[in-house]
């Protein structure tokens, strides 16, 4: 007898239990009124095998994002702009990252039939400077318990700023400096310890021995600044260093 076409008949022979297959079937089939349903179910089952391995075939975009950034120094903080649905072939080896400009960076899959992108980048680079930590009046003496030194963008700084303790105290102010001022060379003066016309005590010494005598500076000096003193007894000009006593040592 012939079945009309497009219609699905169950057995009527019945199956017997012991060949009956145990376990859980990866479906259940859904009666149809088409003969295409177990069609239908079996490509259905195949695309739900087959995603897993769709989804792993692309470069993840968190692992290309890694790779820009690493190539940014210790000193700077970075953040790299791409697409969440960047779709990039998986590259099976380590990406190669290298910058190409001041804020781009290539990566790439260093592989035959491998890709690259460019990455762009916004970078910021940080420097130590001193900070005023309170106001500082002209004249006045800078101490190490009046600055702090602090990381800002580089970026934003203006002028030859300091950034050593060194280069900053016991150094004077040339002029009123408000708290949390950033420190540059022109904002300080060396202290005068020699002020031009001042009676200094002049010392010359060789080897063990040491004379001593006055003379008056003909400008003004700081801790080891040269400076030059006209002897009071020989009206001779001669030059020396300033130590921190006031004293001028003369240069032989």
């Amino acid at each position: 007898m012939n079945h009309p076409q497009g219609r699905f008949y169950e057995s009527p022979i019945p199956i017997p239990q012991s060949r009956q297959k145990t376990g859980t079937p990866l479906a259940t089939p859904v009666p149809s009124s088409s003969g295409s349903g177990p069609m239908r179910l079996l490509l259905l089952v195949i695309l739900l095998a087959a995603a897993p391995a769709w989804a792993q075939s692309y470069q993840s975009v968190d692992s290309i994002r890694a790779a820009a950034l690493a190539t940014v120094g210790p000193d700077a903080e970075a953040e790299a702009t791409l697409d969440p649905g960047l779709r990039m072939p998986a590259c099976p080896i380590a990406l190669q990252a290298q910058p190409t400009g001041t804020n781009t960076v290539e990566v790439a899959c260093p592989q035959p039939a491998g890709w690259r992108l460019f990455v762009p980048l916004k970078v910021r680079r940080n420097q130590d400077v001193l900070v005023l930590r309170r106001g500082i009046s002209a004249g006045e003496t800078i101490s190490l318990a009046d600055i702090s030194i602090e990381k800002r963008d580089a970026a934003r700084i203006v002028g030859a700023v300091l950034a050593d303790p060194v280069a900053a105290v016991g150094k004077t102010a040339r002029r009123v400096l408000p708290a949390g001022s950033l420190l540059s060379a022109n904002d300080l003066v060396t202290q005068r310890l020699v002020r031009r016309g001042d009676t200094v005590p002049l010392v010359s010494r060789n080897g063990g021995l040491e004379v001593r005598m006055s003379g008056r500076a003909l400008s003004d000096a700081g801790e080891n600044e040269r400076v030059s003193v006209e002897n009071s007894s020989s009206r001779r000009v001669v030059q020396g260093i300033v130590e921190a006593s006031g004293t001028v040592v003369v240069s032989r």
